[in-house]
């Protein structure tokens, strides 16, 4: 079976994502929004449509456009799996882009889980939980998760990924 792991940029290429991925192996392959051939086939998916989408003097709404169009990457390969995976950035937070992955998942029928870790018994656990209820997350604007990324120091190759 496929996952699709949603999880913030500020995670990406960090310990936590890295044992994160070890753990999911467990259960089958393992898409990664952070890996260099899904990056590297997502920039030529991006300037494809950067070089189609252009609204002459109007640059916001190129990008209104645009950026949806270019979403649609990382929808098709949700769409490829049999089950989504989540971190949250912090408890009961959404970054915008985990938000909408997860949201296309649950629209679609796609199982989701999402992975809670903490310790008991002074040993660092991960754990697989259900979600059925979106509500409890609060889900962070582009603007707001854009902000979060720099404070982070999200390298630039990903803050362009939206």
């Amino acid at each position: 079976m496929k996952i699709y792991y949603a999880h913030s940029r500020p995670f990406y290429k960090t310990p936590i994502e890295y044992y994160d991925i070890q753990f999911l192996k467990k259960l089958g392959d393992v898409v990664n929004p952070s890996d260099e051939e899904f990056q590297n086939a997502y920039s030529k998916f991006r300037d494809g449509i950067a070089n189609m989408v252009y609204c002459g003097s109007y640059p916001e709404l190129t990008e209104k456009i645009r950026h949806p169009v270019t979403y649609s990457y990382f929808y098709s390969k949700v769409s490829e799996c049999g089950l989504v995976v989540f971190r949250s950035y912090e408890k009961d937070v959404l970054t915008y882009g985990v938000y909408s992955e997860i949201d296309y998942a649950n629209m679609l029928g796609i199982p989701i889980l999402e992975i809670v870790s903490g310790t008991k018994e002074n040993k660092y656990i991960r754990t697989l939980v259900e979600v059925r209820d979106f509500g409890r997350f609060k889900t962070l604007s582009k603007a707001d998760t854009d902000k979060l990324c720099i404070e982070a120091g999200v390298p630039q190759q990903y803050m362009e990924e939206l």
